[in-house]
C-alpha cells in the first residue's frame, strides 16, 4: 500500500535447477505482478533477460530460464500495468561506467553489462514516464545512460 513503483530484479541465478528458474522467475514474477496490480501500483519495472524475445535462439544450457522471463515479460505486458522491462547481457560485478548501448552486440562475449550500470538504468527509469511501455535491451557500450535510453525510445 502506497507504493508507486515495483522493481523486480529476483533471478533464480545460473547454478539452480529447474525448480528455481520456474518458481523464481515465472512463478514469482507473476505473484509480483498480481501483487502490484492488486495495490495500484503505478508503475512496474522488470528486469528480465537479453534472449527473453526468443529464447529459441539463446543457449541451449539457460533455454528453461530465458522461456521463464519471456513468459514472465508477456504477463506483466498483458496484465494493464504501466511497465518498463530491462533485459541486460550477462551481469558482471565490475564497476559502472555509466556508459551503455541498447543495440545487442553480434559477438556473445560482448554481451554484458555491469551490475552497477543496470541499476543506473533502473534508477533513471524511475523519473522519466517516457520509458514506459518500452522495453530495453542493455549492455556496456559508449553512450550516457540518457542520450542511450532516449535514442531507444524513439
Amino acid at each position: 500500500e502506497g507504493c508507486k513503483t515495483v522493481i523486480f530484479t529476483a533471478g533464480s541465478g545460473t547454478n539452480t535447477g529447474l525448480d528455481k528458474t520456474f518458481l523464481v522467475d515465472l512463478w514469482g514474477a507473476k505473484k509480483a505482478v498480481d501483487a502490484a496490480k492488486e495495490s495500484g501500483v503505478e508503475h512496474f519495472i522488470m528486469v528480465s533477460s537479453r534472449g527473453a524475445d526468443n529464447p529459441d535462439f539463446g543457449p541451449a544450457a539457460i533455454k528453461p530460464y530465458l522461456v521463464a522471463k519471456h513468459f514472465s515479460d508477456e504477463y506483466l505486458i498483458r496484465s494493464g500495468l504501466t511497465y518498463t522491462i530491462l533485459r541486460p547481457g550477462r551481469l558482471t560485478d565490475e564497476a559502472g561506467s555509466g556508459l551503455i548501448k541498447t543495440i545487442r552486440p553480434e559477438n556473445s562475449n560482448e554481451q554484458v553489462i555491469s551490475r552497477e550500470d543496470t541499476a543506473s538504468v533502473i534508477k533513471y527509469c524511475l523519473i522519466h514516464p517516457f520509458v514506459h511501455g518500452k522495453i530495453y535491451e542493455l549492455y556496456a557500450g559508449q553512450e550516457k545512460i540518457p542520450e542511450a535510453i532516449a535514442a531507444a525510445s524513439d
